[in-house]
C-alpha cells in the first residue's frame, strides 16, 4: 500500500485568524482526500494530525486508518519517544456541536451522511507540556505529573489557590469545532487569573463541561454554555 498523502499547515505562512486558517485546512484536505479517492493525512499544529478519508469498504479504510496511524505516530515519535495519542471523530463530535461551521464550508452533508470521515489525533505529550508551560509562566505551581494527566486527562494548577483543568474535555472541543490550541492556552490563562483572586476561586471551580470544555461553578448540574449534564 502506497504511503499516505501529508499535507502540512506549518509549512504555509498564513496569515489568516484562527479558526479560520484551520477550518480552511480542512477543506484542502477534503478536496486532496475526494481528488486521490484515498485517506489524506493533515499536519494541522506541532502534536495534532487531522486523517481525511472518502467512503470506502470497511477493509480497505481499516487498512488506511491503520498505515496512516503508523506515520503519524513515526512523526511524532521523532520529538516525543513512544507518544501517547487519541483520536477523536469528528462525525460524532459535530451532532452535539454548538456552532455549525461545516456547513458554511459546504462539508456538513458529507460528513453527517459519512461521504467522508475526519478524525483528529492528538499527542498527549504536547498538551501536556503546552498546559504546564503556560501555567508556569503565571506563575501557577502544577500538581499533576504526566502519568497522573494521562490517566485522568485533568491537570491540577495552583496558585493562592488550587484549580483543575479538564484538558481531554476541552481536546474534544477543539476536535468537534476545529479549534487551535490557542483555545486550551487562554482558559489556562484565565484560570491564571482565577487562582490570584479568592472570590472568582470561591464561585468557579475549574471543572470542565465534558461537551464543550467550559468552566463551571461546583454546584452546577448543567453547563451555562451548552446545557450539557455536568458529572456530580
Amino acid at each position: 500500500m502506497a504511503e499516505p498523502l501529508v499535507l502540512s499547515l506549518l509549512d504555509a505562512e498564513d496569515p489568516s485568524p484562527e479558526p479560520t486558517r484551520l477550518r480552511e485546512f480542512l477543506e484542502r484536505l477534503v478536496a486532496s482526500a475526494a481528488e486521490r479517492r484515498g485517506l489524506v493525512v493533515g499536519e494541522a499544529e506541532p502534536g495534532r494530525y487531522v486523517l481525511v478519508m472518502p467512503a470506502l469498504p470497511p477493509e480497505e479504510m481499516k487498512a488506511q486508518i491503520d498505515a496512516a496511524l503508523d506515520l503519524v505516530l513515526v512523526r511524532l515519535g521523532r520529538r516525543w519517544p513512544s507518544p501517547h495519542v487519541t483520536d477523536f471523530g469528528l462525525r460524532e463530535l459535530y451532532e452535539r456541536g454548538r456552532d455549525r461551521w461545516l456547513d458554511g464550508l459546504g462539508l456538513e452533508v458529507l460528513v453527517a451522511e459519512g461521504k467522508v470521515g475526519v478524525v483528529t489525533v492528538f499527542c498527549h505529550e504536547w498538551l501536556y507540556g503546552i498546559a504546564t508551560q503556560v501555567a508556569a509562566e503565571a506563575g501557577l505551581r502544577v500538581d499533576t505529573n504526566f502519568e497522573e494527566y494521562a490517566r485522568t486527562g485533568k491537570v491540577r494548577v495552583a496558585g493562592r489557590t488550587s484549580l483543575q483543568i479538564d484538558v481531554f474535555a476541552n481536546a474534544t472541543e477543539m476536535a468537534g469545532s476545529f479549534l487551535s490550541v490557542d483555545h486550551l492556552i487562554a482558559k489556562l490563562l484565565v484560570l491564571g487569573e482565577l487562582s490570584r483572586d479568592d472570590r472568582l476561586a470561591a464561585r468557579v471551580s475549574g471543572k470542565a463541561c465534558p461537551s464543550c470544555g467550559a468552566l463551571a461553578a461546583e454546584a452546577a448540574k448543567t453547563c451555562a454554555s451548552c446545557q450539557a449534564p455536568l458529572e456530580p
